[in-house]
């Protein structure tokens, strides 16, 4: 495994109309690392997530994937190594679920070449592994929020980037889904040697599936390490500007506002 960051931020500064999102961030995303991003609603994570994979711009700072310079890469390029998956998706065209999955495959194309039976695989592969096999032929307009919300892991999945960033991914999931996307994405993450920052509100639901935290307090200041180290009761009350506390149970640690 390549010992070059798969992302490395360094002093990124972002802000949102009056709302500073980081200041002078640095962070370090090694292949087979989970991050997840939390803090309160408005602070700016989707925004870091936009930022970091060049949609918006940053007031200061440089973002690198693999050892190059995001904005020194071409789109198809940083396409390889970076993927992101928003909190929502738009129909604009009419479309089938399978065509939504093999539109992952795109970077990889050269111009004008059409999908390969081999993508075509790689794009059904991925439909099989969130459970959407059998919806291949249906308009993506028919299905529920949660279905919307598997197929776009499963383009993800299908698009293979070095890097995942995924807003919100266990969104409109019920709790036997979310267990399976959070599992299928540690055990692409480990098998591939990728990596993923996620944004999740669900404290528990990073414990479990994250070994790495970013915290965004709303005032530009962050904090980032291993998630036993940064998930602690002083460090969520402030985050969320509500007492919460931890209990051990025999699944792990628990945590619940008062």
């Amino acid at each position: 495994m390549s010992d070059v960051p798969l992302l490395e931020v360094r002093g990124l500064t972002v802000r949102i109309g009056g709302q500073w999102v980081c200041r002078n961030l640095d962070l370090l995303v090694a292949p087979g690392e989970r991050w997840g991003i939390l803090g309160c609603n408005g602070v700016g994570k989707t925004t870091l997530l936009l930022t970091l994979a060049g949609i918006r711009p940053a007031l200061a700072g440089e973002v690198w994937l693999r050892g190059e310079r995001r904005d020194r890469l071409s789109r198809r390029e940083a396409a390889r190594r970076l993927g992101l998956m928003p909190q929502d998706s738009a129909d604009l065209f009419p479309a089938t679920v399978l065509e939504i999955a093999l539109a992952g495959r795109h970077p990889h194309l050269p111009p004008w070449q059409w999908e390969t039976p081999e993508d075509g695989a790689l794009a059904y592969a991925a439909l099989q592994a969130v459970g959407l096999e059998g919806f291949a032929r249906r308009q993506v307009r028919s299905l529920s929020g949660g279905e919307r919300r598997r197929l776009a892991l499963a383009m993800l999945m299908t698009q293979d980037p070095s890097l995942w960033l995924l807003d919100e991914p266990t969104n409109h999931l019920d709790v036997a889904h979310q267990m399976q996307a959070v599992e299928l994405i540690a055990t692409r993450i480990a098998r591939g040697g990728q990596g993923v920052l996620m944004t999740l509100h669900d404290i528990n639901l990073a414990v479990r599936c994250c070994d790495r935290i970013l915290l965004l307090f709303g005032d530009g200041e962050t904090a980032a390490g291993p998630t036993a180290q940064i998930l602690t009761e002083p460090a969520l009350s402030r985050l969320y500007r509500h007492p919460v506390r931890s209990v051990m149970t025999e699944s792990g640690l628990l945590f619940y506002p008062t």
